[in-house]
């Protein structure tokens, strides 16, 4: 009876463990209760690889929720408990994850050295896949650390592999990453063409998810080119693919369009714009992205001078993001939201507030431009940490080599010494030994050769005694044979 019940909870939770492999990106808060749960049945069973799998997926739902410590804790426990059991692959993946909560807590450096962990495991099973995963995220570390160089050699080893073992999916992952990677360094001509190529890689597997996302990059590229009509068709025809999709984040694309119009000096087509993707927000009840866009449209409309109604938008969202995580993505909104609802009170005479909203916006000015100081400074610093930690690697990979140069020969000389234990020829007579080629060699000859040893010469007192009688004391010999025994 207990037997079966077991197996039944064990097939519940492998169930549950395959459906939070999705649940994790589409609903983090399910897959959090989903995975807490499931951790508890795979404790009970007394499994400890569906344990550590457990706590793999509900340190990834966690991480998604909440920028705190709790999902490394949970990732940290999930490595410990695969380390003694025999699953190598299951480790290399706990370590992946793991170097994963370590980058979404920006802290790259830690998030390396797990990494190239799961790496040296995944490459000795020979997991080709497993290899390509890692080589990305070490990528991904690596760009964050603004160590490009290394970050584009990872990437190219993960579009290679993925070649390899045709997995295009992983292959335009990487190319799209290679992208960004040159678009941070300015170098738009070279990221336009991986774009580019990635775009046809996604349209020929009809991976529409792909093509979406890529037509929005290349809108956003061209847009920093300059090139503001090739980037306007991108960005329309990204925003229509994914209508066709059903997609949840196609806010961010409309936004991107209308701040598009709004600098070609077309505000009109920019409200239309943000007017459809509100309408488009109210049906699917997304909260969050609709504060966020009405919020642009008040702005844009305050700038156009019509501002009925268009102060509660702007409201709503300094409140929705005082309460939010404080990056400089929201300080750039608040900071637009104040300025917006200063120039709103001022059109309608009301100059007190007009005039508290613009101190408010000073104020947030500020910090915001503290805050990108900050990070400059983190990212800098992260970059010399990186530098540093790199440079004493590579010291100690030098004295490493030259210590197994010096362990070599140091065994060199022992297999040396050794080989005067075997079996000697020796010459009974004028002792002689005779060598692998036939030849006899004198014995301290032969020693000197095979080992470290060296000779001095002297007579001992019997050959003193046949070759120089005349000269022999043995009273002499005796006297010296005494003091020997009393040192010893």
């Amino acid at each position: 009876m207990q037997s079966a019940r077991n197996s039944g909870n064990r097939d519940r939770v492998e169930k549950n463990l395959e459906r939070l492999y999705t649940l994790c990106r589409s609903n983090p808060p399910e897959a959090e209760i989903l995975a807490t749960e499931t951790l508890a049945m795979a404790r009970n069973l007394d499994d400890p690889a569906l344990v550590g799998t457990s706590l793999c997926l509900l340190s990834r739902a966690v991480s998604q929720l909440r920028n705190s410590t709790e999902s490394i804790d949970i990732a940290i426990r999930a490595v410990e408990v695969f380390r003694p059991l025999d699953e190598k692959e299951k480790l290399a993946t706990a370590l992946n994850n793991l170097g994963n909560c370590y980058r979404r807590l920006s802290k790259p450096l830690n998030a390396i050295e797990h990494y190239e962990e799961a790496l040296e495991i995944q490459t000795s099973i020979g997991n080709r896949r497993g290899t390509a995963v890692v080589h990305n995220n070490l990528g991904l570390a690596f760009r964050d650390v603004s160590s490009y160089e290394r970050a584009y050699r990872s990437f190219r080893q993960t579009v290679e592999i993925s070649d390899e073992i045709d997995d295009k999916f992983l292959g335009t992952t990487a190319l799209s990453n290679i992208a960004d990677a040159l678009i941070d360094q300015g170098e738009y001509q070279s990221a336009n063409e991986y774009l580019e190529a990635n775009l046809r890689v996604n349209r020929e597997m009809n991976r529409r998810t792909g093509e979406s996302f890529c037509l929005w990059e290349l809108g956003r590229l061209r847009q920093k080119q300059g090139q503001l009509e090739d980037a306007e068709r991108f960005l329309r025809e990204s925003i229509t693919l994914r209508r066709e999709l059903g997609s949840n984040d196609i806010w961010q694309c409309i936004i991107d369009l209308a701040n598009l119009l709004k600098v070609a000096d077309r505000p009109q087509e920019a409200e239309e714009v943000l007017s459809d993707a509100v309408l488009l927000l109210e049906q699917d009840d997304n909260s969050t992205d609709l504060c966020l866009t009405r919020a642009n449209l008040s702005i844009l409309r305050i700038h156009m001078n019509k501002l009925k109604g268009e102060e509660k938008p702007l409201t709503d969202i300094l409140a929705l993001l005082t309460d939010s995580e404080n990056n400089s993505s929201n300080h750039s909104l608040r900071t637009r939201a104040l300025k917006s609802l200063s120039e709103y009170n001022e059109k309608t005479g009301n100059l007190l507030k007009a005039l508290e909203y613009s101190r408010q916006y000073a104020d947030e000015n500020s910090l915001l431009a503290e805050q990108k100081q900050r990070e400059n400074i983190t990212r800098l610093k992260l970059r010399v940490d990186f530098e540093q930690s790199e440079g004493a690697r590579v010291l100690l990979e030098q004295k490493t080599r030259e210590l197994e140069q010096a362990n070599a020969r140091l065994q060199e000389a022992v297999d040396k010494i050794k080989s005067l234990h075997g079996m000697l020829p020796i010459c009974a007579r004028c002792k002689k030994i005779r060598k692998d080629d036939g030849y006899w060699e004198q014995i301290e000859e032969y020693i000197a050769t095979h080992s470290d040893a060296t000779f001095s010469h002297g007579i001992c007192p019997e050959c003193m005694h046949q070759l120089y009688p005349d000269m022999y004391d043995e009273n002499q010999d005796k006297n010296h044979a005494e003091k020997g025994a009393i040192e010893k």
